[in-house]
């Protein structure tokens, strides 16, 4: 292999547009401010919430379950809106939309007016506080609504 002068030319363009390609890259990086492999992405880098929330169904006995185990609902109103809390203290805070919205889905795809098998139950947001303290975070029930379900069978 010989070094002649059109070879040292090409090593020194590929030297060049790697150079280059790298200040491009650092350039844009901070432009969007990720500095990857370097970054502290934004949900990483954040306090958490102090809030966190849950739609349950509590039965007569205080018990409480998903609502994923119950197979047949009977409320008033007819059609509860799970994402619905805005009269509920503290707020949508701990509410995550995603999972009420499939909640919601599976409740609508289950109301019957078929009474057979059902019990009295009340659909609650719970909301936790989450505190540094020792001890199960406080809690606190919200009704959504008033029903009578049928728990799946097992």
């Amino acid at each position: 292999m010989s070094s002649g002068p059109y070879r040292d030319e090409r090593r020194a363009g590929a030297g060049m547009a790697a150079w280059a390609i790298a200040i491009a890259y650092l350039l844009a990086a901070r432009g969007v401010g990720n500095f990857f492999p370097l970054s502290a992405f934004g949900m990483y880098q954040g306090r958490s919430p102090d809030v966190a929330s849950r739609v349950l169904v509590v039965g007569a006995s205080g018990e409480a379950a998903e609502i994923t185990a119950f197979d047949g609902f009977s409320c008033a109103p007819a059609w509860p809106k799970l994402d619905d809390v805005r009269h509920c203290a503290p707020g949508d805070q701990g509410r995550v939309e995603y999972v009420s919205r499939d909640l919601q889905v599976y409740l609508d795809a289950h109301v019957t007016s078929d009474a057979a098998g059902m019990e009295d139950a009340r659909i609650v947001w719970r909301t936790w506080t989450l505190e540094d303290r020792p001890g199960p975070p406080a809690s606190q029930d919200c009704e959504l609504a008033s029903c009578r379900v049928r728990r799946r069978a097992p």
